[in-house]
């Protein structure tokens, strides 16, 4: 187990051109938001920021429109174990550990493919709170919680192109139950997911 989880902890990027959708509606770029300064009161990050190629530009964006004490609600990939597991077999995104999320400099993804992804990046991230918060100084991170295993997969994803049958809620009832035990003991193994509450504080 631990052989496997140190293989799967290297840098993982499938090269394909599946899963691709077109950019509906109104779209900002999150590292440059065309909006005036502290005149928003919630941003919804929903799996997006592992696509962002400049995840520090994104939260000084945040900084910088966010009204004070606004907020922004996070849901995110968490890659445990069994994520990695989950998308070696689906050959969909990847990952990468060897790039500093904290350095302005620093690129994350691909800046020319907007549905580039390293799904490490929530991980590296979230898992330095303390440098997160000395970094963005007005932002401060309410709630850090890892969770879904089966109710993840269960979901159909984004834009999985795969047909989920509807399943009973009682079922998956039961499927939250066990998850909330798996995610809880065993993090670093279960948790494919991360929900984040950030507030601006000032």
């Amino acid at each position: 187990m631990l052989k496997a989880k140190l293989l799967l902890k290297g840098p993982y990027f499938p090269h394909h051109s599946l899963n691709r959708m077109q950019s509906e509606g109104d779209v900002s770029h999150a590292r440059n938001m065309d909006l005036p300064d502290a005149s928003v009161e919630c941003i919804i990050a929903s799996h997006n920021i592992h696509h962002f190629f400049s995840p520090y530009k994104f939260f000084k964006e945040c900084e910088r429109v966010l009204k004070p004490s606004g907020i922004i609600l996070i849901q995110e990939l968490n890659t445990s174990l069994a994520l990695r597991v989950l998308l070696r077999l689906m050959r969909h995104e990847g990952w990468s550990y060897d790039v500093d999320v904290f350095d302005e400099k620093a690129v994350a993804n691909d800046p020319s493919d907007l549905w580039s992804a390293n799904c490490a990046i929530p991980e590296l991230l979230f898992e330095q709170i303390d440098k997160f918060e000395k970094i963005f100084s007005r932002l401060k991170v309410e709630l850090n919680k890892k969770n879904e295993f089966l109710i993840f997969p269960l979901s159909g994803g984004v834009i999985s192109k795969a047909k989920i049958p509807e399943l009973p809620y009682w079922l998956l009832r039961m499927a939250n139950t066990i998850d909330k035990a798996l995610t809880s003991l065993f993090p670093t193994i279960f948790a494919m997911g991360r929900s984040v509450v950030i507030r601006k504080t000032g």
